[in-house]
């Protein structure tokens, strides 16, 4: 059976050597070998997931913030209040922690389980965007080993208790539909779209060079059809949520951070840096596939240029715009890193079949090769360390000692865990913290109660804290945790 299936994935690429025993033989070498290579790389990748999926700790800051809002969802509370000392809300669309919030109680584990189905849903899209341009198997398969290689570019945020993977795994999907470009296809994908939207509302940008596309290669009623199902929901979705919130939902995504100051060196050339580091030898071979298609005067399909071109390039542009922002982290550079690897593909996948196949396979195979031997991290660089448990476990039972509320704007799920109140994420706090700020009064609300004492006691994370937490709180122990903690 597996013989079989193997032999009918890799034949498409092979014809023209069929009268060739040992192109046959290395075409074998050239399946196994990637085989291989998928093996080290995914085993890699899901020995990450596996040993961070159940623990019961942040692995990075926003985690336990996103748990807090899961919280309030469950207890019938909104996320776009007014800021004040027990909550100030991310400066996300509220998907991610609504799908939480309906599947369980706050929880690391659903969390990061939810975010690696997200990151799965990206690499099978990259596989069928490359395949659905009928390009050989063993191309089209190697996007998605790429974009597993990119796990320490992109900070190790593929499975974190974050909106990142799952906006990126809708978005994928997105992008894979409307090439289909007539039919039903292309608006289901202007609905995932609209659900990549809610769950970070970068997204929306890629909505208008696909309509821009629709209207240019299947007309204007389809272009339209596609605009009705993904920007109408969009449109009726945020009019209710503003509404509803009285006009936060707005200024907590558009007014907050437009205050917040942009890095022009990460903008350019620091993402672009990024985004090549991640994958050099590939962006090198899609470029000499580009020169070889032009010096040999190839036909080119100028509806599939235009449509990954223009996709192509606003997604790095929104990278660069996201890289750039005050507190913008690696994570951000993730669809530009799932991109970069598809158009890779599509461009040694196009070049293959218009040259020798096997030739080209075998080149496939040597640029895996460089890109697992440079990218892959070892395997327990990124898992919690013996210890860190029993260290978690000490700490709650440190905070449980109090009698009254803890303050945790670190780790702001830690006091939940120890049956007190969840804290407000110190991220918030700063997100609003700006002179020219629509929500600058949050920051004297957060200082009044520090005045007030409010807490029995708060503990940081060892970083100097201002808002007058140093004059009014005096340092009483240091727990001996290192970064996990």
């Amino acid at each position: 059976m597996l013989g079989r299936y193997s032999a009918d994935i890799m034949q498409d690429w092979m014809k023209e050597e069929e009268g060739n025993p040992w192109a046959r033989r290395l075409e074998w070498v050239v399946f196994f070998g990637l085989g291989l290579f998928a093996i080290y790389i995914l085993s890699t990748l899901f020995h990450s997931f596996s040993h961070r999926l159940g623990y019961g700790f942040d692995l990075e800051w926003m985690e336990g913030g996103m748990l807090v809002h899961v919280d309030r969802l469950r207890s019938g509370e909104g996320l776009y209040t007014v800021p004040s000392a027990d909550f100030i809300p991310y400066i996300y669309p509220p998907l991610y922690p609504w799908v939480l919030s309906v599947l369980a109680e706050p929880s690391y584990q659903v969390g990061r389980f939810v975010s690696i189905l997200g990151s799965l849903a990206a690499m099978v899209a990259a596989v069928a965007a490359v395949r659905q341009e009928k390009v050989a198997w063993p191309f089209a398969l190697a996007p998605a080993l790429i974009y597993a290689t990119c796990y320490e570019d992109a900070g190790a945020f593929f499975d974190l208790v974050r909106s990142d993977a799952l906006a990126l795994g809708l978005a994928a999907w997105a992008i894979v539909l409307v090439r289909k470009g007539q039919g039903d296809a292309p608006l289901l994908g202007g609905v995932l779209l609209f659900f990549a939207f809610m769950a970070k509302h970068n997204y929306a940008a890629l909505g208008l060079p696909m309509l821009l596309w629709l209207w240019r290669f299947y007309g204007r009623d389809q272009a339209l059809r596609f605009l009705v199902v993904c920007a109408g929901p969009a449109v009726t979705w945020v009019l209710y949520m503003h509404f509803s919130t009285d006009g936060r939902f707005l200024t907590y995504l558009l007014s907050v951070p437009s205050v917040h100051p942009l890095v022009g060196s990460r903008f350019w050339p620091g993402a672009e840096l990024e985004l090549y580091g991640a994958m050099p030898v590939f962006v090198w071979a899609g470029l000499v596939s580009v020169l070889v298609y032009k010096l040999r005067g190839h036909l080119v399909d100028r509806e599939a240029v235009a449509y990954w071109a223009g996709l192509g390039g606003f997604t790095f542009l929104l990278c660069a715009l996201m890289r750039a922002h005050h507190g913008g982290f690696l994570n951000v550079l993730m669809p530009g890193f799932w991109m970069l690897a598809v158009l890779s593909c599509l461009l040694l996948g196009a070049l293959a079949a218009k040259e020798k196949n096997l030739l080209s396979g075998l080149i496939l195979l040597g640029l895996l090769g460089f890109q697992s031997r440079s990218a892959m991290w070892p395997m327990d660089k990124y898992t919690p360390r013996p210890g860190d448990v029993e260290a978690g476990e000490t700490l709650l039972e440190i905070i449980a000692e109090y009698e009254g509320e803890v303050l945790m704007p670190h780790s702001p799920w830690y006091p939940a865990l120890a049956g007190k109140k969840p804290s407000l994420p110190l991220i918030s706090l700063w997100d609003i913290d700006h002179p020219k700020g629509p929500f600058r009064d949050g920051v004297r609300a957060f200082r009044d109660a520090v005045e007030a004492h409010r807490w029995d006691a708060i503990i940081t994370s060892g970083r100097s804290m201002r808002y007058g937490i140093k004059q009014n709180y005096s340092v009483s122990r240091r727990l001996p945790f290192g970064s996990k903690q």
